[in-house]
């Protein structure tokens, strides 16, 4: 169960994105699934949340995401440079 303050966290984003006609999808990794979680816990949340992946390990990512393999040995899987990748697919 979510905290409560998650949950109306999770609803205020969702009314957001309802009123802008905006959709979202997820790629997490250290977060774990919990960021889905929060979002797909709404009640109406399909309307706006298409889904995500969670890629906990590296070949996940690069699999799955298009992260750079030798990027993320280089400076760590969890970075800013990575998590620029994972959202935009590696581009």
């Amino acid at each position: 169960m979510l905290p409560e303050e998650t949950l109306d966290l999770s609803r205020r984003i969702g009314a957001k994105l309802k009123e802008g006609g905006f959709t979202v999808a997820v790629a997490e990794s250290l977060t774990a699934g919990k960021i889905q979680d929060a979002l797909a816990s709404v009640s109406g949340s399909s309307a706006y949340f298409l889904g995500g992946i969670t890629a906990y390990q590296l070949d996940t990512k690069v699999k799955f995401l298009g992260v750079d393999r030798d990027l993320a040995v280089e400076c760590g899987c969890v970075s800013e440079a990575v998590a620029s990748q994972m959202a935009t697919g590696g581009s």
